[in-house]
């Protein structure tokens, strides 16, 4: 990560106070905790010390900023307790780099409106312009009497890499330029060019790894130098106004950032040239915008700090960093066992998540995720939290305790004293209650106004035997369940006999049959009964297709459970057709 940005950072974060445990003053905890907290902390050490070490020697970024920022915040906060724990000089070293002619500033940064809203407040009377903040890496052009003369990376903001010979390489940075200027010095962003690219959907693809990776690399090719762009975000040393820089720039052959500085009076504006830039297809990656004002100190006077003229406001966070609080575990109708995380809440997409599925158990084992571990958290879909990677794990680690795969299988649960026998009756009666909600669904038999909060309250009262003695309940017992009534009972014994005149094929799926193949499930001129299906051999299970030698096996498991026969013998005694 560049200096700047580290700098910039840690003037912002050192100043917060952090309420959770892991923030806390550690002098206040038992000693358990204090190692914990130093493990944490040695490990975030390290992290961001590799993190560091990538970008500076190889010019490759291991993370993306919201990563990157988050950890950093949490190392800066736990490092008041741990003060032996320092990153490493962030400074490039000295040989082989170039002194900018003019400093390049770095940029402060908010993460919400609210923020930004305050900075605006500061600045209302002077004159602001707002730009996407491209994802690429910065670099200063020197022109001498109009001639590409210096390429300088942006380094720590006053040193940098002479990156001249490499530039003079891309054909769609201007070697030559029509000015009567002795000394032009523009600052920009050399970014790879995406096609089309929508940041609000695509996030950013890894660009700023590829250009970093690019202008590192001794030996490029033509078509790869042809990917690289330039956006110039700023002139330094212009007495142009902005716009009037635009039209300088663009005269010249800088074409990129056309379009891209608009005026801005109100956070509205902002807002709206944030959206049109997130949402809209541009040609590079961004991750935030800038506000910059018009009125500035003079370039030679500028520090390698961020400056209090200009702002970043960085796009809804893609990823973020959070802790694992729990782990619990949901069974659902077929015994599959998912893992959710508990989740330190957090902010993703101006949403607070606080949760995410595992999918597995398999994958939990893998992962070997434990309570206390940092974890990152990205939107999959741009709607669905999904783990990513495990960041930090925590200490010490203890062995794990899951329910075995083996508990649950798609046959276990089929009646409510199951819950109390089984030796994991929450997960028991989740599979439970998900058998008798797929049974009303869509799915199944389509019981309109039923669902889980229904079948939970009957099982409360101890109305449910099993997944089929419902057909029974009168409206007397109904209205006896809390949260049901009168008027609502009706309707439940209504749809409890619109469903037992479903058909038999209906009714097997939603009792749980396993998939019985692409085709209809009996043969022309078979009886279409129970019985029939019962009497079926392995044999002629793998004749349908779709069904190999397992699914052969679960189905004639399923038809011939001694649970599912009792409740099928019910059906029939209660005249449900081809029971």
């Amino acid at each position: 990560m560049p200096a700047s940005k580290l700098i910039s950072l840690v003037f912002v974060l050192a100043s917060l106070i952090f309420s959770t445990l892991t923030f806390a003053d550690c002098s206040t905890h038992q000693q358990t905790i204090s190692q914990a907290q130093a493990a944490e902390a040695k490990s975030l050490t390290e992290l961001l010390s590799q993190w560091n070490l990538a970008y500076y020697e190889q010019g490759i970024s291991l993370v993306n900023d919201d990563v990157y920022d988050q950890t950093l915040k949490r190392f800066l906060a736990l490092q008041s307790c741990f003060p032996q724990l320092q990153l490493p000089s962030l400074t490039p070293q000295q040989s082989h780099k170039v002194k900018h002619p003019l400093v390049q500033t770095g940029l402060n940064k908010v993460y919400s409106s609210q923020e930004l809203a305050k900075w605006l407040a500061l600045h209302q009377h002077k004159e602001l312009w707002v730009q996407p903040k491209a994802d690429g890496v910065a670099v200063s052009l020197v022109y001498l009497n109009g001639e590409l003369t210096q390429a300088i990376s942006r380094g720590n903001g006053e040193l940098g890499e002479d990156w001249t010979e490499k530039v003079k390489k891309l054909p769609n940075i201007p070697q030559q330029i029509n000015t009567n200027l002795p000394q032009l010095v523009l600052q920009g962003e050399l970014v790879w060019r995406l096609e089309k690219h929508i940041q609000a959907k695509q996030d950013s693809q890894g660009a700023r790894s590829q250009i970093a990776g690019f202008m590192q690399r001794q030996q490029t090719n033509l078509e790869e130098a042809k990917q690289v762009e330039i956006y110039i975000w700023d002139w330094p040393n212009s007495d142009l106004t902005m716009q009037a820089q635009v039209r300088q720039l663009t005269d010249w052959g800088f074409t990129r950032s056309q379009g891209l500085t608009q005026p801005v009076k109100s956070l509205n504006d902002v807002k709206h040239w944030q959206n049109q830039w997130y949402t809209q297809p541009l040609f590079m990656a961004t991750d935030g915008v800038v506000i910059r004002q018009q009125e500035r100190p003079k370039a030679e006077n500028w520090q390698a700090k961020p400056p209090d003229w200009a702002i970043a406001w960085k796009h809804p966070a893609q990823q973020a960093v959070t802790r694992v609080s729990k782990i619990v575990y949901t069974v659902g109708r077929t015994g599959r066992i998912t893992p959710i995380l508990e989740l330190e809440p957090f902010e993703l997409d101006q949403r607070t998540l606080s949760r995410t599925s595992l999918g597995s158990l398999n994958k939990l084992k893998q992962l070997d995720l434990q309570t206390g571990d940092l974890v990152t958290i990205q939107l999959a879909g741009l709607t669905i939290p999904q783990l990513k990677e495990v960041l930090v794990r925590s200490l010490p680690r203890i062995k794990a305790n899951h329910p075995p795969e083996n508990t649950f299988h798609f046959l276990s649960c089929l009646k409510a004293s199951d819950i109390q026998n089984s030796p994991y009756p929450i997960g028991c009666k989740q599979q439970y209650l998900a058998r008798l909600t797929w049974l009303s669904s869509k799915q199944g038999l389509a019981m309109q106004g039923v669902g889980e909060s229904t079948w939970e309250a009957l099982l409360e009262a101890g109305l449910l035997v099993d997944l089929t003695n419902w057909i029974n309940l009168t409206q007397e017992q109904l209205e006896k369940v809390k949260g049901i009534g009168i008027k609502r009972s009706r309707l439940l014994v209504r749809n409890f006999k619109l469903a037992a005149s479903q058909p038999l094929e209906t009714w097997l799926i939603a009792l749980g049959m396993p998939p019985a193949g692409n085709n209809g499930l009996f043969d022309n001129g078979e009886i279409t009964n129970w019985q029939n299906l019962s009497n079926k051999s392995l044999e002629k299970w793998q004749l349908r297709k779709g069904v190999g030698i397992k699914r052969a096996k679960d189905l004639q498991v399923f038809f011939n459970h001694p649970e599912i026969k009792k409740q099928t013998s019910f059906l029939a005694e209660m005249g449900v057709e081809g029971f």
